[in-house]
C-alpha cells in the first residue's frame, strides 16, 4: 500500500471541491444552506514535557430543499506523540456525505491514515517499531424512518492496513490488517428507546520484511447496547444506557533461521500460539442542558470485564554453535488477568454559540474527556512487576510516586489538560 495514503487524501479533497462546484447550482437552488468551518486542539499530557497533542481542520456544506437535504464534509488530522510508550507521528485526511429524501437516509465516508516514519511502541524492553504504515477505510449505509418514532438502520465498514518494515524486539517483521469488516445496526424505538448492535471481524498477518508469511490469526468484536431517555424537562434532558460486549483473538507464528538470515538469530525454530477471549458489562447515564446559545453535556459510566482468559504458549530450540548449547523447550507468557478490572470514564462538553449576525454564527466548544482505571490486586501488581522502577498507577488510576505512598502535586496539569480539547466553528448560513 505504500504511496497509497497521499494518493487517497489528494483524491479526498478533489472529491470533495468537486461535489461542491458540480453540484453548486442544484445547491444554489435549495431553500436553506449552510457552510461551516473550523479547527480543533486536544492533548493527553503528562508532567514532564510528554505529551500527544491533536489537531483536526474541516469544512461542511449543508443544503435543504423541500423534500431532499444535503450534507457534506471533508478535513485533516494531525497527531504527534514523544512519550516513551508510544513515540511517532500519525495523519488522516477523512470524507463524507450524507443524503436525505422522504423517509429514506444514506451516508458514505472515507478516510486515509498516514503514520510516516517509525513507531515506536514500548520503547524498552521489549521495543517495537513500525515503519510507514497506512491505512484506508470505508463506511456506508442507510436508515429507514418507519414512523415518526421509530427507525431502522444499517452502518457497514471495511479497513485494509499494512506497513512497509517493523522491528517486533523478537525478530524482525510486520504486521498487516488485510481485511476488517464489520457493521453496526440501529434501531430507534417509541419511548425514547434506542437499541445498538455490531460485529467486527479482522484478519491479522505477520510477515518477515521481505514479505515471507511467519503467521496470522483472527480477532472479532461484537457488542450490543440499550438507551432510554428517562426524563426531559424544560431544557434539562437526562438518559441511561448499558450494554455487553465480547473481545477474542486466536494467533499462531512461527520463526526460523530461514525467514531470519541476519547472523545472530540464536534459535533453530520459535512457534507462539496464543489466544484470548474477554466479556465486558457498562452502565451509564447522560445530562444535557440546552438554553438558547448555550449547552452543556456530560456523560459517565463504569465497565467492567467480567471474565478474561488469554494464553500465550511458545516452544524453541537453540542452534547448536560455540554460542548456544542446541537446547529446546515450551513455556507460558505472563499474560495480564483483566477479570474483574473496570474503567469509570466521562465526557464533559460545552459550548456557547455566538450569534452576532443571522448570517454568521461562530461557535466556541470544550470537552474534557476522563478516564480512571479500576484495578485488581492481581493485575496491579502484573503492571508494577512490568514497569520496572517507573511510578505505577494506584487502583483509581491517579499517577502516584514509586512507593506509592504520597501524592505527586507535579501530576495537576496531566489530570487538567489530558484529554482536553477545544474547537473554534464558523458557520455561515
Amino acid at each position: 500500500m505504500g504511496a497509497m495514503p497521499h494518493f487517497c487524501m489528494k483524491r479526498l479533497l478533489l472529491l470533495f471541491v468537486y461535489v461542491i462546484f458540480s453540484y453548486g447550482q442544484v445547491f444554489a437552488e435549495c431553500d436553506n444552506w449552510s457552510v461551516s468551518g473550523g479547527g480543533s486542539a486536544g492533548w493527553l499530557w503528562k508532567s514532564g514535557a510528554h505529551s500527544i497533542p491533536l489537531y483536526t481542520g474541516g469544512i461542511d456544506a449543508v443544503f435543504q430543499g423541500k423534500s431532499t437535504s444535503f450534507f457534506v464534509s471533508g478535513g485533516y488530522a494531525f497527531l504527534s506523540s514523544n512519550f516513551s510508550a508510544l513515540e511517532g507521528k500519525a495523519d488522516c485526511c477523512f470524507f463524507a456525505a450524507q443524503a436525505e429524501t422522504g423517509r429514506f437516509e444514506v451516508h458514505f465516508g472515507t478516510a486515509c491514515f498516514d503514520l510516516p516514519g517509525d513507531i515506536h511502541i514500548l520503547d524498552g524492553k521489549p521495543r517495537f517499531v513500525f515503519s510507514d504504515t497506512n491505512a484506508l477505510a470505508w463506511r456506508a449505509g442507510m436508515t429507514y424512518a418507519i414512523t415518526d418514532t421509530c427507525s431502522i438502520g444499517f452502518t457497514g465498514y471495511a479497513l485494509d492496513a499494512d506497513m512497509k518494515s517493523g522491528d517486533l524486539y523478537y525478530f524482525y517483521g510486520k504486521i498487516g490488517i488485510p481485511r476488517l469488516f464489520g457493521g453496526i445496526a440501529n434501531f430507534f424505538l417509541p419511548f425514547d428507546i434506542s437499541l445498538y448492535g455490531g460485529a467486527f471481524f479482522a484478519g491479522l498477518s505477520v510477515a518477515t520484511n521481505e514479505n515471507v508469511s511467519l503467521g496470522g490469526g483472527e480477532s472479532s468484536v461484537c457488542f450490543a447496547t440499550a438507551g432510554k431517555k428517562i426524563l426531559e424537562y424544560g431544557a434539562h434532558t437526562v438518559s441511561a444506557m448499558g450494554g455487553y460486549a465480547y473481545a477474542g483473538f486466536d494467533a499462531s507464528i512461527s520463526v526460523t533461521p530461514t525467514t531470519q538470515t541476519y547472523a545472530f538469530f540464536p534459535y533453530k525454530y520459535v512457534h507462539v500460539k496464543t489466544n484470548g477471549a474477554y466479556h465486558f458489562f457498562f452502565l451509564g447515564a447522560s445530562y444535557a442542558y440546552e438554553r438558547r446559545r448555550f449547552l452543556f453535556h456530560a456523560t459517565v459510566g463504569y465497565g467492567i470485564c467480567l471474565q478474561s482468559d488469554s494464553m500465550a504458549r511458545y516452544s524453541y530450540a537453540y542452534k547448536k554453535t560455540i554460542f548456544f548449547d542446541g537446547s529446546s523447550g515450551d513455556d507460558f507468557f505472563d499474560m495480564p488477568d483483566f477479570s474483574y478490572s473496570g474503567l469509570i470514564g466521562g465526557v464533559v462538553s460545552v459550548s456557547y454559540t455566538f450569534d452576532y449576525h443571522s448570517h454568521f454564527a461562530p461557535v466556541l466548544s470544550f470537552r474534557k474527556i476522563i478516564a480512571l482505571p479500576v484495578l485488581t490486586d492481581k493485575l496491579q501488581k502484573y503492571f508494577d512487576s512490568n514497569s520496572g522502577s517507573e511510578a505505577g498507577a494506584s487502583s483509581t488510576g491517579f499517577p502516584v510516586s514509586a512507593n506509592e505512598s504520597s501524592f505527586d502535586w507535579s501530576d495537576v496539569w496531566t489530570y487538567l489538560l489530558s484529554g482536553l480539547s477545544i474547537s473554534v466553528r464558523l458557520t455561515v448560513r
